[in-house]
């Protein structure tokens, strides 16, 4: 330090005490109040737990928990919808899909998830909405078809002449 006071622009901030009467909160509270949530959403109890965990780790008063609470349910209503948009798209290209997009066809697929995919692997594709992508019915199509039984095939003798009478009696000479 040089004991120069601090240049014009650099000065430090003047503090302005609360007004008579007025409680300052700053910091997270003991306990919070329950949070507004959108409508449509909840908030699961291991989640709440762990977001009030946070917002006292950090400090938050209930009005940024809540900011930042807002803003998270936001950005999942964003994702949520985009993936909505993306499965929407692939139903379209899946109708659209001269292999895929008939009814026939599509049961083929099923039978070749339902074959080959563990009841793990349906799960996930379901719960991931990767069930919908043109690929993995087109892979799942592809199993179906391998799969599907084997059709009988009748092996008939090619067609022959007639047998004369000398053949008919005595045999083939050859």
């Amino acid at each position: 330090s040089t004991g120069e006071a601090p240049a014009a622009g650099n000065a430090p901030a003047a503090v302005t005490p609360p007004a008579e009467g007025t409680v300052q909160v700053s910091g997270a509270p003991e306990a919070y109040a329950d949070f507004t949530m959108p409508e449509g959403f909840t908030f699961a109890d291991a989640d709440k737990e762990a977001f009030v965990t946070f917002a006292k780790e950090n400090n938050l008063t209930q009005e940024q928990a809540q900011k930042l609470l807002d803003r998270d349910v936001g950005f999942a209503e964003t994702q949520n919808k985009a993936i909505e948009a993306q499965v929407e798209k692939w139903k379209h290209e899946v109708a659209a899909d001269p292999e895929l997009g008939n009814a026939e066809n599509m049961g083929v697929a099923k039978e070749g998830l339902e074959r080959f995919a563990t009841a793990e692997l349906r799960q996930m594709l379901s719960e991931t909405n990767l069930g919908n992508h043109p690929l993995v019915l087109k892979h799942f199509h592809a199993l179906g078809k391998l799969a599907a039984q084997d059709k009988f095939v009748n092996a008939q003798a090619p067609a022959r002449a007639p047998k004369t009478l000398a053949e008919r009696l005595y045999g083939s000479t050859n």
